[in-house]
């Protein structure tokens, strides 16, 4: 049983796997790598992991799995960098993933990069594994997705 107060929203739930890390991050592309011991919580409030600015929301909880990161905006702007980029933090407000000058995030993936990004494409699934195109650094805008990349934003949903 949880205690939630009546604003609080889950934006997420894990069942707890020893080892593992997940990529907490806002709408407006903030976020940051927690180890799971410091989200481990013996309390029924749970643990407040990310401090959010005044109307910012907690987006994505994801399993880190792969060592690149691909993220993309409401403005159809794609960025590829390593996931080592991100800095694995306790708690706090985290860094800039990707640049915005209108819009948030709108979804992110973790892959290998021998494997590439995959996305859904006219009812099949298309890898993209030429990543120069999309290839940056974290907190840097971006280019546009590539050609058939679905409208609503989304890698695989």
């Amino acid at each position: 049983m949880i205690d939630l107060a009546q604003n609080d929203d889950v934006a997420a739930m894990f069942v707890y796997e020893p080892g593992v890390k997940y990529l907490i991050a806002s709408d407006k592309a903030y976020g940051f790598i927690v180890d799971e011991n410091h989200i481990l919580a013996q309390t029924r409030n749970g643990r407040k992991i990310m401090n959010v600015a005044e109307g910012e929301v907690i987006k994505f909880c994801l399993k880190v799995a792969g060592d690149y990161v691909a993220i993309v905006g409401e403005n159809r702007r794609l960025l590829v960098f390593k996931a080592e980029e991100i800095p694995t933090m306790a708690r706090g407000h985290g860094v800039l993933l990707q640049k915005y000058k209108d819009g948030n995030i709108s979804d992110i993936q973790f892959f290998k990069g021998e494997e590439g990004f995959s996305y859904n494409r006219s009812g099949g699934i298309s890898t993209e594994k030429e990543l120069i195109t999309w290839l940056g650094h974290r907190a840097q805008v971006g280019k546009l997705v590539p050609f058939g990349f679905p409208k609503n934003n989304k890698f695989l949903k």
